[in-house]
């Protein structure tokens, strides 16, 4: 290393960039975790006439908790469906838990929380499907597609060609390898 020119540290970014390049991506992250919060608000408005702090609390939580969400938008439907519940019924199973063991469940109705445990699965369902029927519309807001020409006609180029080919959610195509045998 050069006393006059240090070398600079290699950092390794971390964060999310929102840009056209990523918007199906980032619309899927925060769907879900949406939905959830929304849903509650809906309740809220349903019984209560307006945006409450318990609920606002809550819905707080449960959008930390649950963003970003894992991507579903390559799942088969039965698996969409059965990510869905049973990861629904793990976090209502948790949050109802807290909420008795904590004593702060008695801030809402019985009657709020059915409607809230079967109008959040149904809400989150209805809105990745949503997703994925409106998929090609956001890829053509990306813009154009991106080209690609993979180095290397080995395994791993193969199957990184054949991934770009079968995924129908992808912004690059492949144009061919370059190789030097």
């Amino acid at each position: 290393m050069n006393k006059h020119h240090p070398t600079p540290p290699i950092r390794k970014d971390t964060s999310i960039a929102i840009t056209r390049d990523n918007i199906l991506y980032n619309t899927e992250s925060l769907l879900e975790p949406s939905v959830i919060m929304f849903s509650l608000w809906g309740v809220a408005f349903w019984h209560e006439g307006s945006l409450t702090a318990p609920y606002l609390i809550l819905s707080v939580i449960l959008f930390y908790i649950t963003f970003p969400c894992s991507s579903k938008i390559h799942m088969a439907y039965w698996r969409v469906i059965r990510n869905i519940i049973l990861s629904w019924l793990l976090l209502s199973g948790l949050v109802l838990g807290f909420g008795a063991i904590t004593g702060y469940i008695k801030l809402f109705s019985p009657e709020e929380i059915k409607f809230w445990l079967w109008l959040t699965p149904t809400c989150q369902l209805l809105a990745v499907f949503a997703l994925r029927a409106s998929a090609t519309l956001i890829l053509k807001l990306q813009g154009p597609q991106k080209r690609a020409i993979i180095a290397g006609m080995n395994e791993q180029g193969i199957a990184l060609a054949e991934s770009l080919v079968r995924n129908i959610y992808t912004t690059t195509s492949c144009l061919g390898f370059f190789d030097d045998r």
